[in-house]
């Protein structure tokens, strides 16, 4: 519930499919039907978080087992006690930027804990909409042709983001380590469309960046090791 009140339209029904996924729940609501009904009449009647979580639980898949539930709750319960309110106000922009981040990176640890040896179900999707807006750093020299067909690219798939924090975090990487990488990595660049398949399809990074790329190396090497290289030009950072 960090984020009900962040003003972000639509961001709290894709955390929600994030964890519980697409499917509707027992009640058949949709994850947006059900936050924005039953959950949000919980919230106005000041029920407690351990409360919200069990109409979660019920009306949707169980991520742990019964007995549990309770024992989770209460590990969690200090936590959920000393946060500060998060309603409008209540934070900077620069600490509702760390949260955000914050957040992200709890839910792929929720991937690791809950899905142990299943292989992981992560929602690559989760990192646009959460730490959106992602920057637009440029535009490559076709995609400024007169009427080219263009594609917004994320420099580092978001697929291949979510695995490498999920690395790090199973690598017991600190939270600053993982900022840092998603501050660089997030970003996106204006190509051609045919510059998409060819980086996406002939080249097959879709999901991935080129063998032997690491943290720490250029975020941009999709773009520059295709073998029909991407020429960008890069925008000024607005002061």
């Amino acid at each position: 519930m960090d984020y009900w009140d962040a003003g972000s339209t639509g961001l709290h029904s894709d955390v929600g499919k994030a964890y519980l996924g697409k499917e509707n729940g027992k009640g058949g609501r949709s994850v947006n039907e059900f936050l924005k009904g039953p959950i949000s009449d919980a919230l106005s009647q000041n029920r407690s978080v351990h409360e919200i979580a069990r109409l979660i639980s019920n009306d949707f898949k169980e991520l742990i087992a019964e007995a549990d539930f309770d024992a989770l709750a209460d590990t969690h319960a200090k936590d959920i006690k000393n946060r500060k309110p998060m309603g409008k106000g209540a934070l900077s922009a620069q600490e509702f930027g760390k949260k955000k981040y914050e957040h992200y990176i709890r839910y792929l640890q929720d991937c690791i804990d809950y899905q142990e040896g299943e292989g992981f179900r992560d929602w690559s999707r989760l990192a646009d909409c959460l730490l959106h807006p992602t920057p637009v750093v440029g535009n490559s020299t076709r995609s400024l042709e007169a009427g080219a067909p263009v594609h917004q690219e994320h420099v580092v798939p978001l697929r291949c983001i979510n695995h490498l924090v999920i690395e790090g975090l199973v690598e017991k990487r600190s939270v600053e380590d993982i900022q840092a990488f998603l501050e660089n990595a997030l970003k996106i660049v204006i190509i051609h469309k045919d510059e998409q398949r060819h980086i996406d399809h002939e080249m097959g990074w879709k999901e991935c960046m080129p063998n032997g790329w690491k943290i720490g190396d250029s975020v941009y090497d999709r773009l520059e090791k295709a073998e029909r290289k991407v020429n960008v030009e890069f925008r000024t950072p607005t002061p």
